[in-house]
């Protein structure tokens, strides 16, 4: 899965968890990444603009469209873990959010990442 895609479902996950979510740090890239939610917090209905692609992710939960690739994510949340499958990659993906950190991992690649918010 390509990491912009980790980006999109870390900011979910915690906007799911009630925290407000502007901005995503990428410890992979050593770089912040900033979103925009104009859906309400913790809402099933997904409506964020992702700044990095220059592009937008809506849909209502568990399946959302990523506009920038053309593809849909399907993600479960139940309490602070999450779980899912990226439609472009073909790949799972599972994580955690735990407090301001996302950990996220991603099955084809065989290796977690992670994410501040």
């Amino acid at each position: 899965m390509k990491n912009e895609k980790h980006i999109v479902i870390a900011a979910i996950a915690a906007q799911q968890q009630g925290r407000v979510v502007s901005h995503i740090y990428d410890y992979s890239q050593s770089k912040y990444v900033l979103v925009n939610f104009s859906s309400p917090i913790g809402s099933k209905h997904i409506h964020m603009f992702d700044y990095g692609r220059n592009s937008y992710v809506v849909g209502t939960l568990p399946s959302v469209f990523d506009y920038a690739s053309g593809s849909y994510i399907n993600m479960h949340i139940e309490g602070n873990r999450f779980n899912g499958y990226d439609y472009e990659s073909n790949s799972h993906f599972s994580g955690s959010v735990n407090g301001g950190m996302v950990n996220i991992f991603d099955y084809q690649q065989g290796k977690y990442f992670n994410f501040g918010v």
